[in-house]
């Protein structure tokens, strides 16, 4: 069975990687994947890895994984130049001034509980920033956590 995903446009990323929103059918989702792709013969794969700590990171139970604040992942795809890993499209990054550090407003307290919630689980982020977070008017997640 073969599926189109439509990817309009770019909407950032780090310096590795890029993500692009989209849609699968009708849901809206997000295709992560390297930023750069230089043909040398030393292609890097990083995706892939990080595929491979994602699927070692959530909880094992089952209910206690869903009800973290990160994604709904959907699987890794590899293919002769680049891998990406699609996920839901779970909201807009956060804004550079969503809260001051000495008001915390509602976003800030929703942000730290999201971070407090993967530590509960025995995850600890690994580059905790807003800019690795979305929130898409009812829920803060936490988007890249390994």
């Amino acid at each position: 069975m073969t599926a189109e995903v439509k990817l309009p446009a770019p909407i950032g990323g780090g310096h590795v990687t890029m993500a692009w929103r989209g849609h699968l059918g009708v849901a809206p989702v997000v295709v992560k994947m390297k930023r750069f792709l230089v043909k040398d013969g030393h292609e890097d794969r990083v995706t892939a890895p990080e595929w491979e700590q994602l699927k070692c990171t959530p909880p094992c139970n089952v209910r206690k994984a869903t009800a973290l604040p990160i994604p709904a992942y959907h699987g890794l795809f590899t293919g002769v130049d680049n891998d990406i890993i699609l996920m839901s499209d779970c909201g807009d990054h956060l804004p550079y001034s969503y809260d001051s550090d000495t008001n915390p407003g509602p976003l800030t307290v929703a942000y730290n509980r999201a971070l407090n919630a993967l530590r509960s689980a025995g995850i600890e982020p690994q580059d905790v920033a807003a800019r690795n977070a979305v929130y898409d008017g009812h829920v803060v997640r936490i988007i890249d956590f390994v």
